[in-house]
């Protein structure tokens, strides 16, 4: 009986510091190393609101964070009474069950005891609603308690401050898949401004091209169009199917013609590409023709992404 006493005297010793006051401060804190990593992405040029590490500097962004989140709590908890500057506009502070500062051990014990009260739904953040010292898991980890301080708070400034944080916070959070879209229309927008630039280009070389190349380009062309026509058509006779077959043969061979005669035309080379792609579904080995062939062209002209997008399309043809 006696022993309930003391242990009753023992935990009302403290004015402790409750739920809410906590989550305050930990959203303040939060928006403080929420800016201080985008500060350290924008300084090393990486992304700050990238889902996931890709690549050695991003891993680097990473690593600087975390190691600044450590410091800056290990920091404030053993160097400045306690308290971070969430906690201290709050009025509260962490000390040692038994009422001393916290030392280097314990706070880090505490910080590593963060990631154990978040696993099972962040039960252990909720314990301290019920608990007698209001403690988290992290806290009975630890050996520590947080306290109220005797600075005067003014619940109303508490209370705006802490919305304020907590919306600046949320927009943060919420930023990435925002920014994910504006990158995706910017890339969108680039890449069409792109095609419209190089397409003309295209006309602009097909144009440069001797007369005689030119009007091969266009018989080609046409033969494939008009076997293209014929193919559709319904109960297709067995003179048609041969007509066919003449016109995809002629069509190659002057494609091949304009190829061979301007070896260092990419457009030559597209227009064979673009010939044999008309045929994947009818010749056997006209895929890996067109693909061949608009390797040609974009190793003359690598820059160009019309070419790219052109072998891109038989790739996802042919999958």
């Amino acid at each position: 009986m006696e022993q309930s006493k003391s242990s009753d005297i023992s935990v009302n010793n403290f004015n402790y510091s409750g739920f809410w006051r906590r989550f305050a401060a930990s959203i303040i804190d939060g928006l403080i190393l929420s800016l201080i990593g985008i500060g350290i992405s924008y300084s090393l040029g990486t992304n700050p609101f990238a889902e996931e590490a890709k690549t050695n500097l991003e891993t680097i962004d990473r690593v600087l964070t975390l190691i600044v989140s450590v410091v800056y709590v290990l920091l404030f908890w053993v160097n400045y009474d306690g308290a971070t500057p969430g906690k201290r506009f709050l009025g509260i502070k962490i000390i040692k069950e038994n009422g001393e500062k916290l030392n280097y051990p314990s706070a880090f014990i505490r910080y590593v005891g963060y990631w154990i009260s978040s696993l099972p739904l962040f039960l252990g953040y909720f314990w301290m609603l019920w608990d007698k010292k209001k403690q988290a898991w992290h806290d009975k980890l630890a050996g520590t308690i947080v306290v109220k301080t005797d600075k005067k708070v003014n619940n109303f400034i508490v209370a705006i401050v802490t919305m304020l944080a907590l919306f600046s916070a949320i927009g943060i959070n919420a930023f990435p898949p925002i920014y994910k879209e504006i990158k995706k229309a910017s890339y969108q927008k680039e890449r069409q401004e792109e095609f419209v630039e190089d397409t003309k280009k295209y006309i602009e070389d097909v144009n440069k091209l001797d007369t005689q190349t030119q009007d091969l380009l266009k018989s080609a062309l046409a033969k494939v169009q008009k076997a293209n026509e014929l193919a559709k058509e319904p109960n297709i006779t067995a003179s048609e199917k041969e007509q066919i077959q003449t016109l995809l043969a002629s069509s190659i061979k002057e494609a091949k013609q304009v190829a061979d005669s301007n070896p260092q035309s990419p457009v030559a080379w597209l227009q064979l590409g673009n010939i044999y792609s008309f045929l994947i579904d009818v010749a056997d080995g006209a895929d890996t023709w067109s693909i061949s062939s608009y390797q040609k062209a974009i190793s003359l002209e690598p820059n160009n992404y019309l070419y790219h997008e052109k072998l891109g399309g038989v790739f996802f043809r042919v999958k």
